[in-house]
């Protein structure tokens, strides 16, 4: 199936199995709140609520080149829990928007995660599979059929809640 010029959908845009994997990929990434994997060159900036304690917006930091605070270079006097991506400084700061810059590597390898493959696979395989959604009851001899869609009637790539229970340890949660 190929779509029309519709502003956001390309009219090149091919609905096929590429297309659903992508799409589950992306899903999985927004209720995560980052990219996850693979291991990927990170720069950006985040905000900060000020104290002792940030949070980037990402985790399982693998290099860093450079993180600064209010312009403050504090690479080599911050402790970095790498796992979760918080920075522990020596000295509170105060809360600002944009206000700690990174540059850093983040993210798993592609070959330490296929719990989250196995997920981004089930989910796209499942939107691919029913053109209205997900199967919610089904009957053999009357033939009939009920389709589980979105909250607002839409299908969509959906996420279990077993799959959610799979992606909670690579989710960021609430930052300080």
């Amino acid at each position: 199936m190929t779509t029309d010029d519709t502003g956001i959908v390309p009219g090149s845009l091919t609905v096929d199995a590429d297309y659903w994997v992508r799409a589950a990929t992306t899903r999985v990434r927004r209720w995560c709140g980052w990219h996850v994997a693979p291991s990927k060159a990170c720069k950006g900036s985040c905000n900060t609520r000020g104290g002792l304690i940030i949070g980037l917006p990402l985790m399982h930091i693998t290099m860093i080149r450079r993180i600064s605070v209010h312009g403050v270079d504090v690479t080599d006097t911050a402790r970095i829990d790498k796992e979760n991506g918080l920075i522990e400084l020596d000295h509170p700061i105060r809360p600002g928007i944009n206000a700690v810059s990174y540059d850093v590597d983040a993210g798993w390898d592609l070959d330490d995660v296929p719990d989250v493959q196995q997920v981004v696979l089930q989910a796209a395989r499942r939107a691919a599979s029913t053109p209205a959604g997900l199967v919610k009851s089904q009957s053999v001899n009357g033939s009939s059929v009920t389709y589980g869609i979105g909250t607002d009637g839409a299908p969509a790539v959906t996420l279990l809640a077993s799959e959610k229970e799979t992606l909670a340890p690579y989710r960021i949660g609430a930052r300080p």
